[in-house]
């Protein structure tokens, strides 16, 4: 509670009619002020609230401007760059260690980028990045974002990391449960998530590549998604470690 009050000796008299019509006047900027000054503290609150969530993501997620310049990256992200196996991030900008590799982001962030700013329609998607030392690829996707400021109004698009050779632990079960999937799909899910692609999920499931092929088109459809680039999106947003 704020209480504003002005006083003057009895001897001034009474306030005239100008005085306080100035004084109504700055008790409506004082208010005015006091309500941005609570929103922009309830903002904060909700950053730092949705900053703690993605750090404790098991993907590395990195928001970057239309520039291509990274405006923020969560501890998952910072640990991949600190290896400097195949991806880094020197002056604020994604880099590869194979040529071929960078050629491939940069379109993929420039069509999530022109889809963020109402002059594209591309989904984003999905890419390797080679390691040096010898590792699996780096599973990395490209989203777009919504246009509505949620994640800010520099940021144009979210690029998440995946280490293969660090795969999650996903709570399947809160996701079963949530979207409805069988317990076979969300086997492929876990796989499709830890970076591997649709036919060596197939192999390691042992099953038929039809057979992934179909459950994949159940999970989109019970997901509500329509490519795998943006169900890789949807299970970063959804699972963080425990």
């Amino acid at each position: 509670m704020i209480l504003f009050a002005c006083q003057r000796s009895h001897s001034a008299g009474f306030f005239s009619a100008s005085e306080q019509e100035k004084i109504a006047l700055v008790s409506d900027h004082i208010s005015q002020a006091i309500f941005v000054r609570r929103r922009m503290q309830e903002l904060g609150r909700e950053l730092d609230s949705l900053r703690a969530t993605l750090n404790r993501s098991v993907f590395g997620v990195v928001l970057v401007d239309e520039t291509h310049r990274m405006i923020w990256c969560n501890t998952k992200a910072e640990e991949i760059f600190r290896l400097q196996d195949g991806l880094s991030s020197r002056t604020k900008f994604l880099h590869t260690y194979i040529a071929s590799d960078g050629d491939a982001l940069r379109l993929l962030l420039n069509d999530a980028i022109s889809t963020t700013t109402m002059n594209g329609a591309n989904s984003g998607g999905s890419i390797p990045i080679g390691r040096p030392s010898g590792s699996r690829p780096y599973h990395l996707t490209v989203c777009p974002i919504s246009n509505d400021g949620e994640w800010g109004m520099r940021t144009r698009a979210v690029v998440f990391v995946l280490d293969p050779d660090d795969p999650p632990i996903l709570p399947m079960g809160a996701f079963r449960k949530f979207y409805g999937v069988t317990a076979a799909e969300a086997r492929l899910c876990r796989l499709l998530a830890s970076g591997f692609t649709l036919r060596e999920s197939s192999d390691r499931l042992s099953v038929s590549f039809n057979t992934v092929r179909t459950q994949l088109k159940a999970i989109f459809q019970k997901c509500n998604v329509n490519s795998q680039s943006k169900l890789v999106g949807l299970l970063a947003r959804t699972f963080v470690s425990d």
